[in-house]
């Protein structure tokens, strides 16, 4: 492992790169890249865990790709990825700060995300992996903000991409959490409800889109202009693929949110009908497929 000069200085807790990257986050966010940044200082530092007090702006590509190496062995790529994440967050600000040149900074981010290789299409995703999809959204912006909501409701309700697109606001209920989703004209609409975690996004998403009629979701353009009329099915599948490559998971689609909403309630020991309704499958055929995910 690359050792430190021992004769690097000391920030003080409060100025340091990690403790102003941090503080730039959302509270949710924080706590998770804080303990990220810890693990971090540990292994750079041989078992000091202070990220406040690591010599960020020391930092450079040989010593991270060493640090991401030694993570790769026990955690998955997308919390890996997640970590990296952490790491360029502290760098640019010691580069904001002037504590490394620009060369320093982007010589010292220039090392590859980790990629999940031979993923087949339709598999569920673990913790880690939704975990770095949230994280990825928390970039301050509204477009992040309607993201993160988007993603809520396809790993907390298990909806379509097409379901997404065509949920209006009185279809959501911000109170309990729970989502109505139109059916066919033969079918009753069936009724999926949010846990608080997942809720949270959509009552933040609400915030800035207001209660005013129309479709929940809405375009939002790179200016980040609000555009109010439905979106397309398409730019559901452009935003999972977009925050997974963010996220460094490769090959992602709406649908396995879908598998995933579907496995984590079935090895919670739900039984196939009252599965089969949360879904909306005609076919309890279709349901017994999803078991083969488990």
């Amino acid at each position: 492992m690359t050792q430190l000069p021992l004769s690097c200085p000391i920030l003080a807790p409060a100025g340091s790169p990690a403790a102003i990257y941090l503080a730039s986050l959302a509270p949710r966010s924080r706590r998770v890249m804080s303990d990220n940044l810890k693990r971090i200082a540990e292994r750079i530092l041989g078992g000091h865990d202070d990220a406040y007090t690591l010599p960020w702006h020391l930092m450079n590509k040989e010593i991270l790709i060493n640090a991401q190496k030694y993570f790769s062995f026990t955690y998955s790529p997308a919390k890996v990825n997640q970590m990296m994440y952490a790491v360029r967050g502290a760098l640019k600000v010691a580069w904001q700060m002037e504590l490394m040149s620009e060369e320093e900074y982007r010589d010292a981010i220039d090392f590859p995300m980790l990629r999940e290789n031979n993923i087949p299409v339709g598999r569920p995703l673990d913790a880690d992996a939704i975990q770095a999809l949230f994280a990825a959204c928390d970039d301050g912006t509204i477009k992040g903000v309607r993201d993160a909501a988007i993603l809520a409701v396809l790993r907390g309700g298990g909806l379509k991409r097409s379901e997404v697109v065509n949920l209006h606001i009185k279809d959501y209920d911000a109170g309990s959490g729970k989502i109505s989703i139109a059916g066919s004209k033969r079918k009753e609409p069936r009724r999926v409800t949010l846990s608080p975690e997942f809720n949270n996004f959509i009552r933040a998403w609400i915030t800035i889109r207001s209660r005013q009629p129309g479709t929940l979701f809405y375009p939002i353009t790179k200016g980040g202009t609000i555009k109010r009329h439905a979106m397309r099915d398409q730019s559901i599948l452009d935003i999972v693929m977009e925050r997974g490559r963010q996220a460094g998971i490769e090959r992602i689609s709406p649908h396995d949110f879908r598998l995933t909403f579907a496995t984590h309630l079935l090895k919670s020991g739900i039984d196939e009908t009252t599965l089969q309704k949360k879904m909306g499958h005609s076919n309890i055929v279709t349901t017994r497929g999803y078991a083969t995910h488990i």
